[in-house]
Parts: structure tokens; C-alpha cells; sequence
């Protein structure tokens, strides 16, 4: 009689192969998924952390003008002069009047670049910038005296490439009564025009520290 035997297969059945490369398919896709939330989010702080640096470089530009607004050689320590306040132009040409140098979307800061306690408007001692469509400017020229309401002409600031600057404001804030203190709040919002979903908004309080009035 002869003698058989019979051969067991051992190893995974048809079932569980599937079911082991269905659960490496669910594995590598929620990989796949973490690796491009962790890229998009890396990506996005990237981009925001651009244009808060292209915002700042124009708010810097601004506000370095404006910590020297009122510098003159001839500077004294007596606050509230009543010649500041009799005449301006005369006594105080240095002098930041909010009357007249700020709007929501101007100012202009006046300093003694070259400490010979005259106002030379036509040697860069007097710096305004304006906010007008869309677009910041400085000021090239004034009609008359210079102030926010007397600008004549104007150029476009080159702005860092692909930023947008869709607001400028300034706000004078006047502080206590008899305190002297006095600040201009710059505040600009913009966006990368490759993404102009990302928007930012940054602002800056300046205090003019070189008061005369």
C-alpha cells in the first residue's frame, strides 16, 4: 500500500494580504496627509513672516522720521512757549502741529538736519508722506507752507517686491492735558500679492519727544 502524505501551505491568506496592504495604504496616507498640513503650515508662517518684515520696512521708514519731528539746534527745556503758540512759522518752524501736519492719511515731520536752526524746506528738513490711492508717497514739493493740506507734488515709495499696501493711517494722540506727551499712532495693512488671502495689520505708537510747545 503505498503511503501519501499531504503538504500544509502555511503563510497569509488571499483575505489577510488585503487586509494588511489596506491598513500600510490607510498608514501612508494619513502620513502623507501630516506631511503636507505640517509644509503648508511651515509655508504660510514663512509668508507672514515676510510681510511683517516688508510692513515694518515701510512703518520704520515713517516712524524714524517722525522720532526726529521738532529736532532743532536752538532747542530749549521750557515746555508750552507762548511763542510756539502766537506763531508757529515764526517762532517754532520746527515745531509738529497737529492742525497742520496730520491727517488719517498724511504727516509730515519737520527736524534740523543740518543744526543751523533754520527751516530749509528745500534741503530735505521737512518730510511728509501721503497715503493716496492705494499707493505711499512721499512729498517732492508744497504749495507754500509746508502741511498736509499744502502738498503739490508727490512720488510712489518703492515698496518691497510683491507687497500691497492697502491702508496707511495716522492718528495724533494728544495725551493729558499739561503733560506734554504727545504721539502719532502709524498703523499699515497689506498683503503679499501672491497671496492675498494673507492679510496683516501692524502698528507702531511714536512719541514726539522733541516737543516745544
Amino acid at each position: 500500500m503505498p503511503l501519501t502524505s499531504r503538504m500544509r501551505q502555511t503563510g497569509m491568506t488571499l483575505v489577510e494580504l488585503m487586509v494588511a496592504m489596506s491598513m500600510g495604504l490607510v498608514v501612508i496616507l494619513a502620513a502623507t496627509t501630516l506631511f503636507s498640513a505640517t509644509v503648508g503650515a511651515s509655508s504660510i508662517s514663512a509668508r507672514m513672516t515676510v510681510l511683517r518684515s516688508d510692513l515694518n520696512i515701510v512703518a520704520n521708514m515713517i516712524t524714524s522720521d517722525l522720532r526726529r519731528a521738532g529736532y532743532t539746534a536752538n532747542a530749549t527745556d521750557t515746555f508750552g512757549k507762548v511763542a510756539c503758540t502766537s506763531d508757529y512759522e515764526t517762532n517754532c518752524p520746527f515745531a509738529f502741529k497737529a492742525s497742520r501736519d496730520i491727517t488719517s492719511s498724511c504727516v509730515v515731520a519737520r527736524m534740523d538736519s543740518n543744526d543751523n536752526g533754520t527751516l530749509d524746506v528745500n534741503k530735505d528738513e521737512v518730510r511728509g508722506y501721503l497715503f493716496n490711492n492705494q499707493m505711499v508717497h512721499f512729498v517732492t514739493s508744497w504749495n507754500g507752507a509746508p502741511g498736509c493740506s499744502a502738498v503739490n507734488t508727490k512720488e510712489a515709495m518703492a515698496l518691497p517686491d510683491d507687497l500691497t499696501v492697502n491702508a496707511l493711517t495716522f492718528t495724533y494722540q494728544s495725551g493729558a492735558t499739561g503733560t506734554g506727551i504727545r504721539s502719532v499712532l502709524v498703523s499699515i495693512s497689506g498683503y503679499n500679492g501672491r497671496t492675498p488671502e494673507l492679510k496683516m495689520t501692524i502698528s507702531q505708537e511714536v512719541r514726539l519727544r522733541n516737543d516745544d510747545i
